[in-house]
């Protein structure tokens, strides 16, 4: 009677009286050397823009009975790893280049999007590819997109996050750096929440652009005219607030004038006139009702004690 194959790592069984002068040299080559490979095994696969299906021999060397896989190459298209469908567990390191992405399935089964730099453990349960690892402790974390229904210190303990787009219902972490940021629903923080102060540039029509941050600062210099404009906000969104210091001139003639683009809407509809003193600080206080409308609340003439 032939040889028959394991299910899982296709090891040969020999049966009773084959190969009586080869039985051990089988033994080790198409049984121990594969375990061996099944335990410890290390497969670097090159990947670009096509896709890749693992060799998966009965009985003998191959890519997909290797414990760990490492998929490395300047990807060129998004690129699918296709493993045996056979139960197993890799551990897998995704060491690819390129803004595409590698997934891994069988032939039926559901594909599993990998994050690129990221080591991962996954396991296949004979149909389909499913990550069963938990990241812990990573100093720091880089990607273009993270979504996920939650991201706690049990799940990402990172010091920094940085990200083009959060998206998550909860961000439990110490510090996080994004450009978007969304959360949906409260969010309550432990600590200090700092926002950048921007400065603008002082000219006779004064730009706001409220995608760069929520509080601005503008001082104004004997360099431009006496009359400045404070022009309506682009990227304004509704609920955003923060606050605009104007401060005047450090030296010259002290009769530097702001008046306001036709969004702003001040208490009694009565616009303010900035504090007429050198080097004297005013707060407009602002609170994005609509897209066209700001509201402002002005506290003027900030200075010590007397």
């Amino acid at each position: 009677m032939a040889s028959t194959y394991t299910n899982r790592l296709g090891l040969e069984k020999q049966t009773d009286g084959e190969n009586p002068n080869s039985w051990g040299a089988i033994l080790n080559t198409n049984v121990i050397d594969l375990i061996d490979d099944a335990i410890a095994g290390y497969e670097i696969v090159s990947v670009s823009g096509t896709g890749v299906t693992l060799t998966d021999n009965q009985g003998s060397s191959d890519q997909s009975r290797n414990a760990a896989l490492e998929f490395a190459g300047t990807l060129t298209a998004n690129v699918t790893i296709t493993v045996p469908a056979e139960e197993k567990t890799y551990f897998i390191r995704e060491n690819t280049s390129g803004s595409f992405a590698v997934q891994m399935k069988t032939v039926g089964g559901t594909a599993l999007t990998l994050s690129q730099g990221v080591n991962t453990f996954v396991a296949c349960n004979g149909t389909s590819i499913y990550r069963i690892d938990t990241p812990t402790s990573v100093a720091s974390f880089t990607a273009n997109t993270l979504t996920a229904t939650s991201i706690t210190t049990s799940v990402l303990d990172a010091t920094i996050i940085n990200v083009t787009s959060v998206s998550a219902t909860t961000v439990n972490t110490s510090t996080v750096s994004a450009t978007v940021l969304n959360v949906d629903g409260a969010a309550t923080f432990s600590g200090a929440v700092i926002g950048t102060v921007t400065t603008l540039t002082d000219a006779a029509s004064v730009a706001l652009n409220l995608a760069q941050g929520n509080n601005f600062y503008v001082q104004m210099t004997s360099a431009v005219g006496t009359n400045r404009v404070l022009e309506n906000p682009t990227n304004a969104v509704i609920g955003q607030c923060g606050s605009i210091y104007v401060i005047q001139t450090v030296s010259g003639t002290i009769n530097k004038t702001l008046s306001y683009g036709n969004a702003y809407r001040f208490k009694t509809g009565t616009a303010p006139t900035i504090t007429q003193t050198t080097s004297a600080v005013d707060l407009l206080v602002y609170n994005v009702r609509d897209v066209s409308i700001i509201d402002v609340i002005p506290i003027q003439n900030f200075k010590p004690e007397a």
